[in-house]
């Protein structure tokens, strides 16, 4: 396997979460690897303590850009429970069923171009 390497701009994003969201090793490198690139948590906290010159030449990302990150992050997450990654529980997988539904309810409730909005919305919240 090839040596990995970090983009400058991620050690921007490293450097942004530790920074500003005060996460921890673990939670950085869970954001970052993946698959087909997996690296240790050591180079973390390399980035974090400014072992390596490379490290401490590179600015932490603004609170923009790593808000920016976590919300991208935060579809991949929604994701990756939609596929099923996450064991869930027969309550939990009704509760998120409810969620999605009361969702489409007030979609239709929302949409001006039905007649009975009203009725499909009380319906749909009843079934939620």
């Amino acid at each position: 396997m090839a040596k990995m390497i970090l983009s400058d701009r991620e050690i921007g994003l490293i450097k942004g979460l530790i920074q500003h969201r005060a996460m921890n090793d673990q939670k950085v490198l869970a954001i970052f690897s993946f698959q087909d690139r997996n690296f240790n948590h050591r180079e973390i906290g390399a980035i974090r303590k400014g072992a390596k010159s490379r490290y401490v030449g590179i600015a932490a990302a603004t609170v923009p850009e790593v808000d920016a990150l976590l919300y991208q992050y935060s579809k991949l997450a929604a994701l990756a429970e939609q596929l099923g990654f996450y064991p869930t529980t027969h309550t939990e997988a009704q509760v998120r069923k409810a969620v999605e539904i009361f969702k489409t309810a007030v979609l239709v409730y929302n949409n001006n171009i039905l007649f009975s909005r009203s009725e499909t919305f009380i319906v749909l919240s009843i079934i939620a």
